[in-house]
């Protein structure tokens, strides 16, 4: 195995990420741990790429009795072909997590390798003659990949404390035919007294104002700039690391995105706090080409990988000075929806286990509600310089490019909404977020993709698919305007919406919530039909050559 223990961390030439693109990184720890001294401790302690808080795992009271160990492996980003972007955040997080440890009083063992963890947590195991300990990891992945550590007794999961809720909130908020975040939400909210008044009653006497947050952006107000942050040596090293490895990776690299020292966190969390919270609320759902970020905190990756606590950042925002429809809507996010997404990953045994549901149309190993096979077409993945010719997916596609990143409801209302319109595979599509995005891990992208963006599920999760017409886009966008169709003529996407529920009203016959839309489709006349559906095999053909669509003379739609 080519890799190292840093007991005082000396670089191995064979290791396949240490020696050059470490030296500096490798000699800080060096000298942290010097200054400490080596000593016997009893307690071991693996911490993954995304547990990087001591809080996790509960604290210590005496940091110097607790060996961390910690694994940077070019076994991970083997599995998929990660955004630059993302590979830089994960690499650099926990290198600059180590160091903190180190400073804590930590006893720090990092490990280089090109093997998958459990190959190389077994190695330290078998030598060392100890259990260790690692919180329950929040990837279906990464347990497995450690599972058979913890049935040989090599290892031992413990308690994440991360999560805000527990399973068994989870479970008594919901039914037997699927998992739904409504009376989740609530049930989080009066258990925690966030957002509640003294009488445990919903601050303002409603749990959500989403109503609240739809605001279409017309420059009302000043969006804030976004702050950038020093990279130093250390950056630089993991910087030259991914351009040296992993080259052949999509997308552009941009350290001075990416707050990696703790007082570049937190003076993040307090520009958004006293920037952009105010604001939040009105314009969550907004979409604005020259300002893609809006008033969003871009904090998702922080969270995921526990550099910011999702407990401080709920109290921060619920004492904050904002109006009550920015901070519910921001709570709802972080205690609502992304525990939800957790818990349904969780209970569904990683989405590849839905024998416990009792909705027959959901009930499959691979779900798929609606039979869609179409492949991910290559614009997705910006494989050539061929835009598809619709304005907002071409300019949300540049973002993710060139950023790692997009708001929620770029992702759900166009990368989502046209991949299901077209009949994209929800797996193809729920991969492709996976690489594409620095905050998608696969406890949060599988939910969100393939039981919401896609509704492969059917309504296990969601109560409806979210689809949408051009009417919508035009209505919270600015994407419309400059596009070469134009949404209320001639524009694709609309017919795309009615040729999907022609192809699939009888599955989605019943849902409540789609009748008005049904019964418009029943209206449209046999030749508006036959139009919809050469629209959706024409859009098919053109995007499946990686070819941009071109307007055509279809009249009012």
């Amino acid at each position: 195995m080519k890799s190292i223990f840093c007991d005082l961390c000396s670089a191995d030439a064979s290791c396949t990420q240490g020696g050059d693109v470490s030296k500096v990184f490798l000699s800080e720890l060096k000298m942290k741990l010097q200054q400490r001294g080596e000593r016997e401790t009893s307690l071991s302690r693996y911490v993954p790429y995304d547990q990087l808080n001591p809080r996790v795992w509960g604290g210590d009271s005496d940091p110097k009795e607790v060996e961390l160990l910690f694994i940077e492996s070019s076994w991970k980003p083997r599995q998929r072909p990660y955004h630059k972007q993302k590979l830089y955040w994960i690499l650099v997080q926990q290198r600059c997590f180590a160091l903190e440890c180190a400073e804590a009083g930590y006893q720090v063992r990092y490990l280089f390798s090109d093997q998958d963890y459990a190959s190389c947590l077994l190695q330290f195991a078998t030598d060392e003659q100890r259990e260790i300990q690692c919180a329950l990891p929040a990837e279906y992945e990464l347990r497995e990949n450690l599972r058979a550590l913890v049935e040989k007794n090599h290892m031992k999961f413990t308690r994440h404390h991360g999560w805000l809720t527990q399973a068994r909130l989870f479970l008594k908020s919901q039914v037997k035919s699927g998992y739904k975040m409504d009376k989740f939400y609530r049930l989080a909210r009066q258990e925690s007294g966030i957002l509640m008044d003294v009488s445990n009653k919903p601050l303002g006497g409603k749990y959500s104002y989403d109503s609240m947050n739809r605001k279409k952006f017309k420059g009302e107000v000043g969006v804030p700039p976004r702050l950038h942050f020093t990279v130093g040596a250390i950056e630089n090293e993991v910087v030259a690391l991914i351009e040296s490895q992993y080259s052949s990776h999509p997308g552009v690299l941009s350290p001075k995105q990416v707050p990696t020292r703790r007082q570049d966190i937190e003076s993040l969390w307090q520009w958004f706090l006293e920037n952009a919270l105010e604001y939040y609320g009105d314009y969550q759902d907004a979409m604005v080409g020259s300002e893609p970020n809006m008033f969003h905190a871009l904090i998702g990756t922080l969270l995921h990988q526990h550099r910011l606590m999702p407990r401080d950042v709920c109290i921060d925002v619920e004492k904050a000075d904002a109006p009550l429809n920015s901070r519910e809507g921001f709570i709802r996010q972080v205690l609502g929806w992304r525990e939800f997404m957790h818990h349904a990953h969780s209970q569904s045994d990683g989405f590849r286990d839905f024998s416990k549901l009792h909705n027959p149309k959901a009930l499959t190993m691979r779900p798929n509600f609606l039979n869609q096979n179409t492949p991910l077409p290559k614009v997705f993945w910006g494989a050539n310089e061929t835009p598809s010719g619709l304005n907002c997916l071409d300019s949300v596609l540049k973002d993710v490019w060139r950023t790692g990143y997009s708001h929620h409801i770029t992702r759900l209302m166009i990368l989502s909404n046209i991949a299901q319109l077209v009949d994209i595979d929800p797996e193809d599509l729920s991969h492709w977020f996976w690489v594409a995005y620095v905050d998608a891990f696969d406890w949060v992208v599988e939910p969100n993709v393939i039981g919401m963006g896609c509704f492969a599920l059917g309504d296990w999760m969601t109560t409806k698919p979210y689809i949408s017409g051009a009417a919508y886009i035009d209505t919270m966008s600015d994407y419309c305007t400059g596009c070469q169709f134009h949404p209320k003529k001639d524009c694709p996407v609309t017919r795309l919406y009615w040729a999907y529920l022609e192809r699939h009203q009888e599955a989605l016959q019943g849902n409540v919530r789609l009748a008005m839309p049904l019964r418009s489709l029943a209206k449209r006349t046999p030749e508006k039909k036959k139009e919809d559906n050469e629209i959706f095999k024409n859009t098919l053909f053109v995007l499946g050559q990686g070819r941009s669509l071109a307007p055509q003379q279809q009249g009012l739609l």
